[in-house]
């Protein structure tokens, strides 16, 4: 491990301060086993063994800058129901400070409840109820923000998952705040029009989100996915992309060039939630001003450990130091 990401992951990353808005979501996982098929329908009987909720949505890329061990506010809106509830006891339980965490009583919390054979999952069943802000949470969330920019912080993360919480005028509110102060805004996207994050730090799709970008399929191929990429920093003014690439590793393309650093060999279990743990790396490591290679191989390797996981999991500080030096230990030898 170099001297700089051991500073990083062993002193630097407690300090920071990062701010994440956008969706908030409870994701539930209902584990069981298969062993008949109903006798009233031709589908598996789960006999439930284990039932796990986590946190979701922009709320696990605020789980997973906690474990890495930043300091972290948690801005969105939950409703004032009971998955609401969890999601506030998870936030707490994650040391996550959730004061710029809306409860409204016209607004449901959204839910995902996936149902698993063991390590397969069976079904996904979803409950959401997409409705915009009103022009008080809009009002809360700019006075919010504003505070916690002028208060000391190191960047900000727009989590969107298209759930109406992301609209553009916040979007960009938050865009020239981190201009004006120089906090780092870091967005994870959703859709093909990008006009609301115009102007941003850094954006984190893959593949598939790049594609919707541009309006047509982009194969895995770097070339094209480069060219695809050029594109999309140009027309939005983009200082930097990370363009997430499965199996591929991840692409990074900016003013200096193209830099592409490769996945490591891995199982992969499950893919939920990788892509929060990229973006709360490239947010951390942004945030404490790393070069682009550690950046890229810091937010690789998480990855890594994230997709070898069963569920929505969030990489921890110590894993992630465990890794790293088992990597350089193979690459000695």
């Amino acid at each position: 491990m170099n001297k700089e990401i051991s500073n990083f992951l062993n002193t630097d990353i407690k300090k920071l301060k990062i701010a994440v808005f956008g969706d908030i979501m409870l994701d539930r996982y209902l584990t069981g086993v298969v062993e008949r098929i109903s006798p009233e329908a031709p589908v598996p009987i789960n006999r439930i063994q284990n039932d796990r909720s986590v946190l979701g949505g922009a709320a696990n890329t605020a789980a997973n800058l906690s474990t890495l061990g930043c300091q972290v506010h948690m801005v969105g809106r939950i409703g004032n129901d009971q998955a609401g509830k969890n999601v506030r006891k998870l936030l707490h339980l994650a040391g996550i400070n959730d004061e710029g965490v809306i409860v409204s009583d016209n607004y449901s919390t959204i839910s995902k409840i996936r149902i698993l054979s063991g390590c397969q999952q069976m079904m996904r069943l979803d409950f959401e109820n997409i409705i915009p802000l009103q022009l008080s949470d809009k009002s809360f969330f700019q006075r919010f923000l504003n505070f916690l920019a002028k208060s000391g912080l190191n960047a900000f993360v727009i989590s969107d998952y298209g759930k109406g919480v992301v609209n553009e005028e916040i979007a960009q509110f938050i865009i020239h705040l981190g201009s004006d102060l120089r906090i780092p805004v870091v967005v994870d996207p959703k859709g093909s029009d990008w006009t609301k994050y115009r102007g941003a730090y850094s954006i984190t799709p893959n593949v598939k989100e790049l594609s919707d970008c541009v309006g047509h399929v982009v194969p895995n191929d770097e070339e094209k996915v480069c060219n695809a990429g050029s594109q999309i920093r140009k027309k939005y003014g983009i200082k930097r992309l990370y363009i997430t690439r499965s199996e591929k590793g991840i692409t990074s393309l900016d003013d200096r060039g193209i830099c592409t650093c490769k996945s490591a060999a891995r199982d992969v279990y499950d893919v939920s939630g990788a892509g929060d743990t990229v973006v709360a790396v490239v947010a951390a490591a942004s945030a404490n001003h790393m070069d682009i290679h550690s950046i890229l191989s810091l937010a690789n390797i998480a990855a890594g450990i994230a997709v070898s996981k069963v569920g929505t999991y969030q990489v921890r500080r110590e894993e992630l130091i465990t890794a790293i030096e088992e990597r350089n230990r193979e690459n000695e030898l």
